[in-house]
């Protein structure tokens, strides 16, 4: 699944009744967001409600858009080399 289909999915699933998310899932959307946590084991699930995974999504945005930002610039870069 892609960045954003991930991030899609997680906003989704946090406004169910229990937005239980896998280990997996919990680990992923952590390190999107730049923070630390707890190494999640695979077969755990924890529960992230809409309010908490709010933060986590607008952090995870905000570095994919820095990060897709300075891809650009650094392609750009390169194209005008040769000019």
């Amino acid at each position: 699944m892609k960045d954003n289909e991930f991030l899609s999915y997680c906003d989704a699933h946090s406004q169910t009744e229990l937005a239980l998310f896998s280990g997996r899932d919990v680990n992923r959307i952590c390190e999107m967001a730049g923070i630390e946590c707890p190494n999640k084991k695979s077969g755990s699930f924890t529960s992230i409600g809409e309010s908490n995974m709010q933060i986590l999504l607008n952090l995870s945005k905000e570095r994919l858009d820095r990060t897709n930002t300075a891809i650009y610039m650094e392609n750009l870069e390169k194209e005008n080399e040769g000019l």
